[in-house]
């Protein structure tokens, strides 16, 4: 056994067999071999938006959902779901007619009506994305601005007010923290908020004042670490920290990516990124890149979404069918040693602490260390490093005191160390 072990580490990642599968509407539910979207939930169902309808595939059986149950329009371009505390599943299909609201309960689905700009505060009936902060503010991009939604009142986002352009390509909004408009030729407006009407922060990252590779952003995706990556039609720009102007990083063909114009990004069980663009499929570990196309499996090589499920496959919407690349294990496999490619670590101890705790990290390189404490509603409160240090372990020690000096109550909070355009996060437990 430890000798199976040893060799899964060991060979490279592209010598291990993969399982390629494609669907299409000849041998699977798939209403249309156009799909424009993938989402998969909680309970690890796969919903396909396609030019023909929605279809759902759970456990091996295919349903599907079209204007004749209600839809807003057949071409459904994006797919969000959040879950409220009655534990019902709520999904927002977003399509070229409008918006449709599904409500799961006990495996059956109950779709509402249409949202369209006739009947709500929505801009356009040309939705293009969709996302759900959490389970009271919806966000809708349409060809005409940004709508957001809190579940009484609208808003809305344009050039009026903040955006550089009404063309809305995508959205990201996580939990507690800055809210991501991307645009086609205007860059991406990024917005802080307390409520829907009460905007205390907004500003645009450009290329004429940042190091994003184009201002037509295709996608938008905050990983398990916190870093921003944003695809655009020149290429792939990542961004952590909280300094706009700085801690960029951007990827083009020169450095492996399959090409430039990027439609999709998502991360795997093993933290490694793909990418999804109009001339293939690209895998990122770190330190380097894969390259897959129609001769390695793939239906087409122009690859609209990508998501990945519990079991760690990667399933690949193109404008020919769905793919499904079976890699879970091999990902897993292949860090068992721990952030194989990442020359950070960061390390608390004692966790859960009192009066004080010491936050220990490792560098592999020489470079320029922040490390600061945020509060669970992502609020920085204080700042403990920012210089540079050498190659090797370093500690600081935390008193649970903040910038204002006094000391914070009990409660959860989360060191984050940036270094080396890398960031790690731990999460602190304070018990006065």
């Amino acid at each position: 056994m430890i000798r199976t072990i040893i060799l899964l580490i060991l060979i490279p990642f592209s010598l291990i067999a993969q399982k390629w599968t494609i669907y299409n509407h000849y041998n699977s539910g798939l209403l249309s071999d156009d799909v424009r979207a993938v989402f998969i939930d909680n309970n690890d169902i796969k919903w396909f938006g396609t030019s023909a309808g929605l279809s759902i595939l759970d456990d091996n059986v295919w349903s599907s959902i079209t204007v004749n149950d209600n839809l807003a329009h057949n071409t459904v371009t994006a797919i969000a779901s959040e879950n409220n505390a009655e534990k019902v599943m709520k999904f927002w299909i977003t399509t070229l007619g409008g918006v449709t609201e599904l409500r799961q309960e006990s495996g059956a689905i109950t779709v509402g009506p249409p949202i369209i700009k006739e009947n709500s505060g929505l801009l356009s009936n040309n939705v293009l994305s969709v996302a759900a902060e959490d389970t009271t503010l919806y966000w809708f991009g349409t060809d005409i601005g940004c709508s957001s939604f809190d579940g009484t009142n609208w808003a809305a986002y344009t050039t009026d007010n903040f955006l550089n352009t009404n063309w809305v390509t995508a959205i990201a909004a996580p939990p507690n923290d800055w809210t991501y408009i991307a645009t086609k030729g205007g860059g991406v407006t990024r917005i802080k908020q307390q409520c829907i009407d009460a905007v205390t922060s907004a500003s645009p990252l450009t290329t004429t004042w940042h190091q994003i590779a184009s201002d037509t952003v295709n996608i938008v995706y905050i990983d398990k670490q916190g870093a921003r990556w944003f695809g655009t039609n020149n290429g792939i720009s990542k961004h952590i920290g909280d300094n706009s102007r700085s801690n960029w990083t951007t990827y083009t063909t020169d450095d492996g990516l399959s090409d430039n114009f990027v439609m999709s990004i998502c991360q795997d069980s093993s933290y490694a990124m793909w990418f999804g663009t109009r001339n293939g499929l690209s895998h990122f570990d770190g330190e380097s890149w894969k390259r897959y196309t129609a001769a390695s499996g793939l239906s087409s090589n122009i690859i609209n979404d990508l998501a990945v499920d519990k079991s760690g496959n990667l399933w690949i919407a193109t404008n020919n069918g769905v793919t499904k690349l079976e890699i879970g294990h091999t990902a897993i496999a292949k860090s068992e040693k721990g952030e194989l490619h990442n020359p950070l670590e960061l390390s608390v101890y004692p966790n859960p602490f009192n009066m004080e705790t010491r936050i220990i990290f490792s560098l592999g390189n020489a470079g320029h260390v922040e490390l600061s404490i945020f509060n669970i509603a992502g609020i920085k409160i204080r700042q403990l490093i920012n210089r540079r240090f050498s190659a090797g372990e370093h500690y600081v020690s935390w008193d649970g005191f903040g910038a204002n000096g006094r000391m914070m109550p009990s409660g959860i909070y989360i060191a984050r160390l940036i270094s080396n355009n890398r960031m790690f996060s731990r999460k602190l437990v304070l018990v006065n």
